[in-house]
């Protein structure tokens, strides 16, 4: 059970749930249940998750295009530790994760009084990583971009450490899970001084948070922008575990289900099926990032998403203010696809096709 989320409610969903979403309702339990009594046992869960024993070679896979657009007094910040941080009392986001450490993700619970667990996760998408490893590729050589590519480094392996598989509050959401695995690849492509050891922890960090969301999707009346956000997550490492089964159908998995949200989340004139401007821009930069990847890499071809992303595109550009923005119309987490001031270039691309 998330937190926050009380019994009452479930009891509403299950009345008007279908017998086979009642069905997988009772596995996620059985699921849950089962990863319990594993968490503590290492090689237990290790051989549960079953985890490659071979080495995976990503050579051949590239990055997707991307604008970036970060300040650089924000990437300074970030230099000096910050991060990207909702609004709120810090002390009690600090305590909480505190309290949360070394728990089972699904014994964590928020009491009323504690934070949102929303500004809790926000800054563990590593969105700040992110920003450091493409100012380190994408901007012109020197001291702040070798600092930038140093500084994700230790940014993502700290953040390894005090999160290990299972436990914590950052394993309650699939959907966070799903965000972090394109963060992870960034990191393989981009640092070429890891270890062969920190390579592989890497490479088992994407292969246990892709088959935690497999395992986990938002589906049925649970379907949204989270299932976005996991399906960006089993596109990217579906890609890199290619070569086993497992790998191929989280890939297939993936785009099967990127190429019927589209539809879903992006109405037949362009609007949002979540009435929100926010959430609809959040959708269709995931699903460009998506997409960007697909193509560049030639894993699919992606011509009825990409369609269906331009009616979304050209829906919100009918809304746009003279400054730039949107207006606030429907809710809104300030959530981003990427990270603050990166967006994908195959969007950029598309849309000015469409435009001459």
């Amino acid at each position: 059970m998330l937190p926050g989320r009380s019994y009452r409610a479930y009891l509403l969903r299950l009345r008007y749930s279908s017998c086979r979403e009642i069905l997988y309702r009772l596995k996620q339990e059985l699921l849950t249940m089962r990863l319990r009594r594993l968490s503590n046992d290492k090689v237990r869960l290790d051989v549960a998750v079953m985890l490659p024993s071979e080495d995976f070679r990503i050579d051949h896979l590239q990055l997707p295009d991307f604008l970036f657009h970060t300040d650089d007094a924000i990437v300074q910040r970030l230099l000096e530790g910050g991060s990207f941080t909702p609004n709120g009392d810090r002390h009690a986001i600090e305590q909480f994760e505190r309290a949360s450490l070394g728990k089972f993700y699904a014994d964590i619970t928020t009491e009323r009084t504690g934070p949102d667990i929303r500004m809790v996760w926000e800054p563990a998408r590593l969105q700040h990583i992110t920003v450091l490893l493409l100012y380190g590729v994408l901007k012109q050589p020197g001291a702040d971009t070798v600092r930038a590519g140093e500084k994700a480094k230790e940014v993502i392996f700290h953040w390894l450490s005090k999160n290990p598989f299972l436990t914590g509050p950052h394993y309650i959401s699939p959907m966070e899970c799903g965000l972090r695995i394109p963060v992870f690849f960034y990191a393989l492509k981009i640092l070429d001084d890891l270890t062969p050891e920190q390579r592989r922890e890497i490479i088992e960090t994407i292969y246990r948070h892709a088959w935690l969301v497999s395992k986990r999707l938002s589906l049925f009346s649970s379907l949204g922008n989270h299932t976005i956000c996991e399906c960006t997550g089993l596109i990217f490492a579906g890609s890199i575990f290619s070569t086993l089964p497992i790998g191929r159908n989280w890939l297939e998995r993936g785009y099967e289900l990127l190429s019927d949200q589209v539809h879903h989340q992006i109405l037949d004139d362009g609007g949002p099926a979540e009435q929100s401007l926010a959430y609809h821009r959040f959708v269709l930069d995931l699903c460009w990032l998506a997409v960007g990847f697909l193509t560049k890499n030639k894993l699919y071809g992606c011509e009825n998403v990409t369609r269906r992303l331009l009616s979304g595109e050209q829906f919100l550009q009918c809304f746009l203010e003279h400054d730039g923005t949107f207006p606030a119309i429907g809710d809104s987490d300030d959530g981003m696809a990427i990270a603050p001031g990166i967006e994908p270039g195959i969007k950029v691309s598309q849309c000015q096709s469409v435009r001459v």
